[in-house]
């Protein structure tokens, strides 16, 4: 925490230092999340009602001449994590080339800030398939109807030093197109299409004597939250052992008629397994649809930078709805149903399907303060339903 501190007062010292050059514009920035879930139907008994700060963080970003940095670090929830940090370079205004911690091109959601998705949680569809931030290098272009991203980067935690008896860091290939031949206030038409190539990192063993050695064996984990910040607990899990290397295809489609807004993701991912396991590939796959309406606000734009919906203007109140399915149950890859014992006792055969249906409203009241509100209902195959309402507060700066 200590840490995270110096290094934001050092970039904002910076920032007084060298604003004094013409050529270069710095700007320090910052936003706060207030959230609490209250749970309406607690049927597993382990889900507690909440509220939290769950996202602090401050940042500065600046540019010079085709130069620009950015460094954003976040302070939530008892610890320091580093967000957006990256040295891009600027071939022209519409496209360029960086080097740091960002998101990969692969999940709408998770390439967005999570101030403007369009629900408190970017969905479980997110959770088990997009990659998220990883250190990497990466090119982005685009025109007017035509947008293509691609990286390398490494499964890592770039912050964080090696050690002699830790495992070798895996590593991704992702790539992603996006094509809008529709793309004018209220008439927009979007498809893409985005693949990642991922080996998994390695893993590492303790010996009975304390010690630690390094496998090559390598594990590729999958994930699903409740869908609140406030609640950690995860509801669907899947580990692939004895991983070889994992592929992702990811298809999408936004579109927009005035005020009336659709999006939807699909993605299948396929981990090929070594030659030391007699279980097969593990085959997953997960979806979601969603619709927005604005009931006050301007037809809906489009943000070509980044191939998908624009933020609604200042004074905007939508109303939205979404479905999602992850299915992570694949019995002949040994991850399909399995026991499940509640607290009181009782077993259950819980499978690896989830569920989640999710209708909010949003107030977008000023360009820095924005209201939204969730309900949840998630729900794992052989499990009851989980039912939740989420109330949140962001602030920018």
């Amino acid at each position: 925490m200590k840490r995270g501190l110096l290094l934001t007062m050092v970039a904002m010292m910076a920032s007084t230092t060298f604003a004094q050059s013409e050529k270069l514009s710095l700007k320090v920035s910052g936003r706060g999340y207030i959230d609490g879930t209250a749970v309406v139907q607690n049927d597993q008994e382990h889900m507690p009602s909440g509220a939290s700060i769950s996202d602090l963080r401050i940042g500065v970003s600046g540019s010079w001449e085709k130069w620009s940095a950015k460094i954003d670090i976040g302070y939530a929830k008892k610890s320091v994590s580093f967000k957006d940090v990256y040295l891009q370079y600027n071939f022209q205004k519409n496209s360029y080339a960086r080097i740091g911690h960002y998101a990969e091109p692969l999940g709408i959601d998770y390439m967005e800030s999570s101030g403007n998705i369009k629900f408190i949680d970017a969905g479980i569809v997110q959770q088990a398939f997009a990659p998220g931030r990883r250190l990497g290098i990466e090119y982005i272009g685009w025109n007017k109807g035509l947008w293509v991203g691609a990286g390398a980067f490494a499964d890592a935690n770039f912050a964080k030093q090696r050690t002699a008896d830790q495992a070798s860091d895996g590593y991704s290939i992702t790539a992603r197109v996006a094509y809008a031949p529709i793309h004018e206030p209220g008439k927009i038409f979007h498809v893409g299409v985005a693949g990642s190539y991922r080996v998994p990192t390695a893993g590492t063993y303790s010996t009975v004597e304390g010690g630690k050695y390094t496998t090559n064996d390598r594990t590729d984990s999958y994930g699903i939250t409740t869908g609140t910040p406030i609640i950690s607990t995860k509801l669907n899990t899947a580990d692939v052992d004895h991983a070889k290397h994992n592929f992702r295809v990811g298809t999408e489609l936004i579109a927009a008629v005035d005020r009336m807004a659709l999006q939807g993701e699909y993605i299948y991912s396929n981990t090929k397994r070594t030659d030391k396991t007699t279980l097969g590939d593990f085959k997953s796959w997960g979806a979601y649809g969603q619709v927005a309406f604005l009931l006050l606000g301007k037809p809906y734009e489009y943000s070509s930078s980044w191939a998908r919906m624009a933020l609604p203007k200042p004074g905007s109140l939508e109303l939205v709805a979404r479905f999602a399915h992850v299915d992570l149950e694949d019995p002949e890859a040994g991850l399909g149903v399995h026991s499940f014992t509640t607290n009181k006792g009782e077993t259950l055969m819980v499978g690896r399907m989830t569920n989640q249906f999710t209708v909010g409203l949003n107030y977008y009241y000023k360009p820095f303060l924005r209201f939204k509100l969730d309900y949840d209902n998630s729900h794992l195959r052989n499990m009851k339903s989980l039912n939740y309402i989420t109330g949140r507060i962001q602030f920018f700066f």
